[in-house]
């Protein structure tokens, strides 16, 4: 198994953004001294959600500070985006982090990105597949011209070009049925959330991805698959159990950006309680990766052998939990649970 280490750079109290940076980038270096495969980041905009509106700038800053790790967007939101414009970004951080970008990307899920920037999210999935369809030409030809039903441009080449050929492994977020299966069905590896979700959602989504690749003519045993999961790793069950509040923090924050009921004023995000919501206890218990190493390990093997994934994404910074209490869970981690895996 592989594990990467996830970056949304939040901050549920507003802490100064460069207080907010300079925490991820000690966080980053550590994680590749602790032997991490890779670092994931975030793109959100417009609360104190996420921090980090651009992954691409950010991963070629990630890659002047580490030598080893692959850097991946986790994920790019392709509708907010123009598909030429965003060819030669990622062609360009490819080339400026020396062919460690892993490209990630999605179709988006926060109502009020979208009204922001005044894109139709009805008209995401369409948006995405033709999306799509520029990006993998702009890898692969020298010049192309397009004629779709939203983007339309004559004969052009895209410079520079990427420097891994094809080009970089594309991950692909994704939830619902029908984009676990167009991910799988375009050969292109997955990643979805397990934060809040349980074992039972969490294995399906396997099963979908498994399925639809060999229907498609595939080989499922050669493609990633990726949870993204809260890790909090402690010898203290008690103090697991106090991580609580913080994982539920970013449930209620994603849920309520998902479906476009977060009250956010002036950049401030006001957490509700989402309806039906797990109980507390619930979060360290099943729906996040909290406790001892030896409880965690036992958790990682279910996702490994039920679920089915290849990767780990960690996110060790969530709710308002330290940053020296994130460092020590990083280096329990590294320490005691990824060997188990090595």
């Amino acid at each position: 198994m592989k594990f990467g280490a996830f970056f949304l750079l939040q901050s549920p109290k507003m802490d100064s953004i460069k207080t907010v940076y300079e925490n991820a980038f000690e966080q980053m270096k550590l994680a590749e001294d602790l032997g991490f495969d890779s670092i994931w980041l975030a793109e959100h905009h417009f609360s104190n959600y996420g921090f980090c509106p651009n992954p691409l700038l950010l991963a070629i800053k990630v890659a002047q500070i580490t030598k080893r790790v692959r850097i991946g967007t986790a994920v790019l939101v392709l509708p907010l985006w123009h598909p030429i414009r965003l060819a030669e970004d990622i062609a360009m951080t490819d080339l400026l982090t020396d062919g460690r970008l892993e490209l990630g990307i999605g179709r988006g899920y926060q109502v009020h990105e979208f009204d922001a920037f005044g894109t139709d999210m009805d008209q995401s999935r369409h948006n995405y597949e033709e999306f799509v369809e520029i990006l993998m030409q702009s890898f692969k030809t020298e010049s192309f011209s397009y004629n779709g039903g939203i983007y339309k441009f004559p004969e052009l080449a895209t410079y520079p070009k990427v420097i891994q050929k094809p080009h970089p492994q594309i991950w692909v977020a994704a939830q619902s049925d029908e984009s676990i299966k167009n991910a799988a069905s375009r050969g292109f590896s997955l990643f979805t959330s397990g934060s809040g979700r349980s074992y039972d959602f969490l294995t399906n989504v396997g099963k979908i991805f498994r399925q639809a690749a060999d229907d498609s003519g595939n080989d499922s045993s050669q493609m990633e698959f990726s949870v993204q999961n809260q890790v909090y790793v402690t010898e203290n069950e008690n103090d697991a159990s106090e991580s609580s509040e913080h994982h539920r923090w970013q449930y209620r924050m994603a849920n309520h950006l998902r479906n476009g009921t977060l009250n956010i004023e002036n950049g401030v995000a006001r957490v509700e309680v989402v309806t039906d919501e797990p109980e507390l206890e619930d979060f360290t218990k099943t729906r996040t990766l909290s406790g001892t190493p030896d409880k965690v390990s036992t958790q990682i093997k279910h996702y490994r052998d039920e679920v089915g994934i290849t990767q780990l994404n960690c996110s060790f910074s969530f709710g308002t939990l330290g940053h020296d209490k994130i460092k020590k869970s990083m280096k329990l981690f590294a320490e005691k649970v990824m060997p188990q895996f090595h």
